[in-house]
């Protein structure tokens, strides 16, 4: 199992992303680890001319520690060792229509060096996601990622690795916020003593996947 390793900035009030945890490494209390299964649950191979649709509200959608979407990509196409760039748009350069298939060109279309990573789902499914859904992220341009064209289809243009992900809009800055708290009330370089399990019962906060060790 995967897990990050976030920096507390207690000045942001926010965790930063760090690394990728190290088994052999040595963390104090200005870190938190946390699996990345709480987020990411693996990446599977899209062919060419998959139909995918833009994700309706997914700009509130934020991952841990403000990180952003794309970084995760990059680091998931690393540790699965993916030869595809990450930086570049993965779709063709147009917009189709739902019903006719009909396609037209996409003049903002970037190809090369204006990626984001991109909340997808399959054509024929619901773009607007309830909380704690799973979806898709692919790495796409500024171009295809615009609500003006959320009513259209895209389509994948030479085949790539998405992102398989869990629990729509659930981050927690509830769990943040304590986490840096605890953090503050501490000054030695031992762990933070605190229950996960215990601390999401309570709040009744579900994550998808999360393992309790």
């Amino acid at each position: 199992m995967y897990k990050f390793v976030f920096r507390i900035n207690k000045e942001k009030q926010c965790l930063e992303l760090y690394d990728f945890w190290n088994p052999e490494e040595m963390y104090d209390n200005k870190f938190v680890i946390m699996p990345l299964t709480s987020t990411c649950d693996g990446v599977v191979y899209m062919p060419a001319n998959t139909i995918v649709r833009n994700v309706i509200g997914s700009s509130s959608d934020r991952a841990y520690g403000g990180v952003q979407w794309i970084k995760l990509i990059e680091i998931a196409y690393s540790v699965c060792q993916i030869h595809e760039n990450p930086y570049t748009c993965c779709l063709d350069g147009y917009i189709y229509n739902p019903n006719t298939g009909e396609g037209q060109l996409l003049s903002s279309h970037k190809p090369q060096g204006n990626a984001l990573g991109g909340h997808m789902v399959l054509y024929g499914d619901n773009q607007k996601l309830p909380k704690g859904a799973n979806f898709y992220l692919l790495h796409i341009c500024y171009g295809h990622n615009n609500t003006a064209y959320d009513s259209f289809c895209f389509r994948v243009e030479n085949g790539t690795y998405a992102l398989v992900m869990r629990n729509f809009l659930q981050t927690q800055p509830l769990f943040i916020s304590t986490i840096i708290d605890l953090s503050s009330k501490s000054n030695t370089t031992e762990d933070i003593g605190f229950d996960v399990k215990k601390f999401c019962e309570e709040y009744n906060i579900h994550f998808n996947g999360m393992i309790f060790e």
